[in-house]
């Protein structure tokens, strides 16, 4: 039986909407066209659109931007919603697996995160995007925040562990990087050319000695 003796989810939103109980009408949205498909597709988008044009949501977008899903237009929806509302955590978990699953754009996914640990201060989110940059091989950015996440907790003990590890990958990296003496380009301290200007390493070396 629908929310109003059973008639159908159409008929449903098109009462709430002419009402303007539309917070009603985006939680009859979720239940019946996203997460069981009894509301035509079309039908839900066009009332969501039309809440948009009547006030400005950051759930309608969020709605819009699941219905679309995998269409990468969606996108833009998810955006807006998580920037309306940058501490929903389901905002950006949206957007996130937008990147994620339609993009493979495992950058943008860290930055959605690691901006969702700027906002909130979610220890939990910190660790796991620290520990995915260094992953990532990235020490610097992974390094960073554990300090920061050290500065709040500083008991912290899976914060020191990637503190201590990213010190250990950055000075790795360090020792088997060198500048290359024309460009400045980071390579392999074993290279013998430079794939950035083509300097002949080598010959370069043989000159120095």
């Amino acid at each position: 039986m629908g929310l109003f003796g059973g008639k159908k989810p159409e008929q449903e939103a098109e009462e709430l909407f002419l009402s303007g109980d539309y917070d009603v009408l985006m939680n009859l949205i979720f239940s019946k066209a996203v997460q069981s498909g009894k509301m035509k597709k079309d039908v839900a988008l066009d009332y969501l659109n039309k809440i948009i044009a009547a006030r400005e949501s950051a759930r309608a977008y969020y709605l819009l931007s699941l219905l679309m899903i995998p269409d990468k237009r969606g996108l833009e929806y998810a955006v807006k919603a998580r920037d309306m509302e940058p501490t929903n955590e389901e905002y950006v978990e949206n957007l996130a697996m937008y990147y994620s699953e339609g993009m493979r754009d495992n950058s943008s996914v860290l930055g959605v995160y690691e901006r969702f640990w700027k906002d909130t201060g979610d220890i939990k989110t910190g660790l796991f995007v620290a520990q995915a940059y260094l992953s990532d091989k990235n020490p610097d950015r992974a390094g960073s925040i554990a300090q920061e996440i050290l500065q709040k907790d500083p008991n912290n003990k899976k914060a020191a562990k990637i503190l201590k590890k990213s010190g250990k990958a950055a000075k790795r990296t360090d020792s088997e990087e060198i500048p290359c003496p024309n460009c400045g380009t980071m390579l392999s301290k074993d290279a013998t050319v430079c794939y950035s200007c083509g300097l002949d390493l080598k010959r370069w070396r043989e000159k120095q000695d």
